[in-house]
């Protein structure tokens, strides 16, 4: 209503430019009526009336070249509309020199509200760079993140599809300017089988890092179909990559200079399982 009381905080959106004045005349008395309406629940009765608990939260991080971050949230409520919505999605209102947000038609969103998450959904980045240099994204927290969902950064201009988690980062370099139709965080159904050292992933495959000759070895007394070979260091970074196509083979070597670490070896198998599988190369 017209009136609101005090500490209530608020946001102001004007069609033109101007100046907007606050001062002590604009104080009144007024009790709650019908030009003033406010209701202060506690947190349970809130959650159970305005059905907060139907909404799931994902966060992202991103890294400027120059140091600050942006937080990104990204909501799922299923009544929400596929459009701009408001009191759920928000709007960037301090634009810095390098910035990455949401891009849902001309709005730039921090904060971006959708009805659902599911397998196939891209949803656009817009990432302003004031300063060149490496770029890094990933995400704050995937305890919501429906079941049997992935979630990967996709570099449109690369063709390049990377994971990103709380441990998996992306790092990417990029030239001063605008990128608004490059970068997707895109969502992805798969069924990852992870284990360690040399153990059996499916029905006899191996795969290891044979330190002798400094290949990866893939494996199965049966023969087999592997092709997608994309091998990422545990910050996400994509590290080396193999488009060739291992039809009926039984042991496939992936020459790798790498430095020690952990590494994930993700490729698409026989039918189109992936597999994605951590590595120590020491």
């Amino acid at each position: 209503k017209r009136y609101i009381p005090v500490g209530q905080g608020f946001y102001l959106q004007g069609a033109s430019n101007g100046t907007i004045e606050f001062n002590n005349t604009q104080r009144v008395f007024k009790k709650e009526g019908a030009e003033s309406v406010f209701v202060r629940l506690s947190l349970g009765e809130a959650v159970s009336e305005e059905g907060e608990n139907d909404i799931s939260r994902i966060y992202f991080l991103f890294t400027t070249p120059e140091g600050p971050q942006r937080q990104l949230l990204l909501g799922t409520k299923p009544d929400l509309a596929l459009g701009f919505n408001y009191g759920y999605d928000g709007r960037i209102l301090d634009q810095q020199p390098t910035e990455c947000s949401f891009k849902k038609g001309e709005e730039s969103l921090v904060i971006q509200g959708i009805p659902l998450i599911y397998d196939g959904l891209e949803l656009p980045l817009e990432i302003k760079i004031g300063t060149s240099g490496v770029c890094k994204f990933k995400t704050e927290s995937l305890l919501e993140l429906p079941a049997g969902l992935e979630v990967f950064l996709l570099d449109k201009e690369l063709n390049s599809t990377t994971p990103i988690s709380e441990e998996l980062v992306a790092e990417f370099e990029l030239e001063t300017g605008v990128y608004t139709d490059r970068f997707y965080v895109v969502f992805k159904e798969a069924e990852i089988l992870t284990v360690e050292e040399t153990d059996v992933i499916s029905d006899n495959l191996v795969i290891f890092y044979n330190g002798s000759t400094k290949n990866i070895e893939i494996s199965n007394p049966s023969e087999f179909t592997v092709k997608n070979i994309v091998i990422y260091a545990i910050t996400g970074q994509e590290v080396v990559k193999d488009n060739n196509v291992f039809t009926e083979v039984n042991t496939i070597e992936i020459p790798v200079n790498v430095a020690s670490g952990v590494y994930l070896v993700s490729f698409d198998y026989n039918n189109g399982t992936q597999i994605m599988k951590k590595l120590i190369v020491k």
